[in-house]
């Protein structure tokens, strides 16, 4: 990269793991308190209104606040009118959701699911409000301040709902907190804005984004369905608690995966968007990254995986267990997804975000196969079929990537290789210990799994893949001179 855009992307990068990192780790801490709290029937029926509140809210942007990051035809006119129409739909949207929500419950087969719903969906004309703001302080790399805000606003929501949570509220003391944290993301941009609106209701300079927020709201939307069918099955099916425990499990997978993603995640869309007229360079980034990410993320969700029977009892107590087996199969999956997201911010970069749209539909076709044939199974079985279901599509994410970036697949084989190797060398320390270790305290056996994975994992590297290595303690040295 040119060096003002590599310094722009690097504290980009610093900012985003702090934005990242803070607020999830406070917002893991909030839910570990929640989860000796609440029931696993109370956070089910949360699970369900959520699903419905992120659902509809994606009508509301449209896919237009990434087409502010993206296109090179930015100005104060065009921001004006994506703005209002943020607004405009959020008051459409949440008439819709507040209205329909006695026949979403039926739906759901969840009666106390109603008022939840009604509360909750007024989540959806607050976003509205900040998502222009939190576009452009992406496209200029202002993640310092989405640092500050997302740990503030994560932090004071989390006390409210951990004391209403105290004091017997039960499900409502997590739509409260929903609604607070909705409100402080919100408060915060406004507080100090890149941009101010004006009164003008000319929302024709949108028009021209359509081209590419539309691909960029139908590949959300149906990414939306692949990601959430599954809670829909399991609400449907097996009820509130089933969904309560898929919701704990899935919610620790989720909290770590965007620290660990998002943080890159984060920025790539900007700064893939800057090289998108230099395809080798492009080419580049993506490979650095895929290898940045693979060299963190794959022994970290291969550890998850293998010690998911121990991590869970710790964290949250034996009521929640049957969660281990949800966490176990995601986190499998999450090593996967981790690399496969960069091909949709390269797709989009490049503004082909029609072939992120087709990727993101296989994958809603293969999870839905797998879904209905699994349907009346259990919980573990439905999980492992809806993991089995996204990972099939991962082929086709990487064949429209490489292809658009001129890159060979034994190129990209190759550079992820040497840490699929050591990862698959963990996870089988991991396995011996766990299985013939079970009389010791699950900490200490937890305990003991993380030392051993370290030595295996780096020892494995230094051994067959010294360049690697070497690869590895540089990007940390360097990471930290840049912090």
């Amino acid at each position: 990269m040119p060096n003002n855009l590599s310094s722009k992307v690097s504290s980009g990068l610093l900012w985003s793991a702090v934005r990242s990192w803070g607020s999830r780790l406070s917002s893991l801490a909030v839910f570990l308190v929640l989860s000796r709290l609440l029931t696993p029937y109370e956070f089910g029926l949360f699970a369900a209104a959520t699903v419905i509140f992120l659902f509809f809210e994606l009508f509301v942007d449209q896919g237009l606040s990434d087409a502010l990051i993206q296109t090179n035809e930015l100005n104060n006119e065009l921001i004006n009118a994506v703005f209002w129409l943020n607004i405009g739909f959020s008051f459409v949207v949440f008439l819709v959701v507040y209205f329909s929500a006695p026949v979403l419950a039926q739906q759901m087969k969840m009666p106390d699911l109603a008022p939840i719903i009604r509360i909750g969906s007024l989540s959806i004309l607050i976003n509205s409000t900040a998502l222009c703001q939190q576009a452009l302080y992406r496209r200029e790399f202002k993640y310092k301040m989405l640092a500050v805000r997302s740990l503030v606003a994560s932090l004071i929501s989390g006390v409210f709902g951990v004391a209403f949570a105290f004091y017997g509220f039960g499900t409502y003391s997590l739509v409260i907190q929903f609604l607070i944290l909705c409100t402080i993301n919100a408060a915060f941009v406004w507080r100090y804005p890149v941009w101010r609106p004006t009164f003008s209701l000319n929302i024709k300079p949108a028009f021209k984004l359509l081209g590419f927020s539309i691909n960029v709201f139908l590949t959300k939307l149906l990414d939306f369905v692949s990601q959430k069918s599954i809670d829909v099955f399991i609400g449907y099916a097996l009820g509130a608690v089933s969904l309560g425990f898929y919701s704990v499990g899935a919610r620790l997978y989720l909290i770590l995966m965007q620290m660990l993603s998002s943080v890159v995640l984060d920025v790539a869309l900007s700064g893939f968007s800057r090289l998108s007229s230099q395809i080798d360079k492009l080419g580049e980034a993506y490979l650095n990254a895929l290898k940045i990410s693979s060299a963190i993320a794959f022994p970290v969700f291969i550890f998850l995986s293998a010690t998911a029977s121990l991590i869970i009892p710790i964290l949250f107590g034996s009521k929640w267990s049957e969660s281990s087996h949800v966490f176990s199969a995601l986190s499998l999956l999450g090593a996967v997804q981790v690399l496969q997201f960069y091909n949709g911010s390269c797709l989009n970069a490049l503004g082909k975000s029609n072939l992120t749209l087709i990727t993101v539909f296989f994958k809603i076709l293969f999870a839905f196969i797998s879904l209905f044939i699994f349907s009346a199974s259990g919980l573990n079985i439905l999980i492992v079929a809806f993991v089995i279901g996204q990972l099939l599509a991962s082929p086709i994410s990487f064949y429209f990537g490489l292809s658009r970036l001129k890159l060979k697949p034994l190129l990209v084989a190759k550079t992820i290789f040497p840490f699929m190797v050591a990862s698959a060398l963990m996870w089988l320390g991991c396995y011996f210990i766990v299985s013939h270790f079970e009389t010791l305290p699950k900490a200490a056996t937890l305990a003991l799994t993380v030392a051993a994975s370290c030595v295996i994992y780096f020892a494995t590297l230094f051994i067959l893949f010294n360049k690697d290595f070497r690869y590895l303690l540089s990007l940390f040295k360097n990471k930290f001179k840049v912090a």
